[in-house]
């Protein structure tokens, strides 16, 4: 139920996101860098730049998306905010961080998913 306590809490969020000193205005002239974490129920991502916070993105993850590898859920959380951020990256070199290590030898690698 959404009552005033709530309202409250979301305007002090919003007030908190939007100063300078949390979100940054991107220079698209500097190296992008995605870092992704997935748990069990969902993803979260972050897109920075010079260490200043620039985008945040947070998802939950629907029935079948849990069910996949966490492989899986990684590659589809990079290829999730790379369609949402496009406008930032697009033609431009950009790094990804995850703590899926054998996500670093993805190109080295024959799975066989549908993903």
């Amino acid at each position: 139920m959404w009552d005033h306590k709530a309202t409250k809490a979301f305007n002090l969020l919003k007030k908190l996101m939007t100063k300078p000193s949390i979100l940054s205005l991107p220079d698209l002239n500097k190296l992008f860098i995605i870092e992704t974490d997935v748990s069990m129920v969902g993803v979260r991502v972050v897109l920075i730049q010079d260490r200043h916070l620039i985008a945040y993105i947070s998802k939950y993850l629907g029935p079948k998306q849990q069910t996949m590898s966490i492989y899986e859920e990684e590659m589809l959380v990079i290829m999730h905010v790379v369609t949402k951020l496009k406008h930032y990256m697009w033609g431009k070199h950009f790094k990804t961080r995850t703590n899926h290590m054998s996500l670093k030898y993805l190109l080295d690698q024959k799975i066989i998913t549908p993903i």
